[in-house]
């Protein structure tokens, strides 16, 4: 199998790098045509999620200056930026490398259970959008297995953690009282969502959710019992 996975994430790229290259799920379709295209691959998927960004791809005579190059022109930024922060798997490590990732063990917290979902959504995704063939969905099932197993077998699951999680819990041990503080959420995405909802379970009453869309501000905001705002309007 010629496998490839070229990628960044929270250990090789500063946040503001990350952001700048990650995808929503309504740029998927177009940038999976885009790159299958550009740099000829026969099979490819993007993971995309708030601390990594990795194109797994599939096929013959793969060009990773070809991947990398479109990855920069696709988001506008120059390839330089990209030049230390980017990692270049090959074959068996990249498939490794995808089993880590879907069991939780490269996560910024080990363990989360958030990834194994996105993990198998960016398949699917491939597969609607027609870039998925025999070899990725070989991976992306035996990856999801492993990590089932990895789960059943291990105490890697035993306590529900993720950045989400783990941030709620640091808020209540700097702030006496979360339940009188005013939270503003900057992004109304799938993580602020879950910080969202773990704030709310902690008895938050007063919570404001930023984006830069403000549809999907009010979306989150009417989930969570609270406003929205546009980017612009933070104080």
């Amino acid at each position: 199998m010629n496998l490839l996975i070229i990628g960044i994430n929270h250990t090789s790229a500063p946040v503001e790098l990350r952001e700048k290259v990650a995808f929503t799920p309504d740029q998927l379709e177009v940038a999976l045509n885009d790159i299958s295209t550009h740099a000829g691959l026969q099979e490819v998927a993007i993971l995309s999620t708030c601390n990594r960004t990795e194109i797994i791809a599939s096929g013959d005579n793969i060009q990773s200056l070809r991947i990398t190059s479109w990855l920069a022109d696709y988001h506008q930024i120059d390839p330089a930026d990209l030049e230390h922060s980017i990692y270049i798997l090959t074959d068996n490590e990249a498939a490794l490398h995808a089993m880590r990732v879907a069991s939780g063990l490269d996560s910024m917290v080990v363990g989360e259970p958030q990834i194994l979902g996105q993990f198998k959504d960016c398949f699917d995704q491939a597969r609607q959008f027609g870039t998925l063939g025999g070899e990725l969905d070989h991976l992306s099932q035996t990856s999801f297995r492993v990590a089932k197993k990895v789960r059943t077998e291990t105490a890697i699951g035993k306590s529900s953690v993720s950045v989400a999680s783990t941030s709620v819990t640091l808020a209540q041990q700097l702030f006496s009282d979360l339940s009188d503080c005013n939270i503003l959420i900057i992004g109304a995405g799938e993580t602020s969502g879950l910080v969202g909802r773990h704030l709310v379970s902690a008895g938050i009453k007063h919570i404001t959710v930023a984006n830069r869309t403000l549809k999907n501000a009010r979306r989150l905001a009417h989930e969570l019992g609270g406003s929205a705002i546009d980017l612009q309007s933070i104080p």
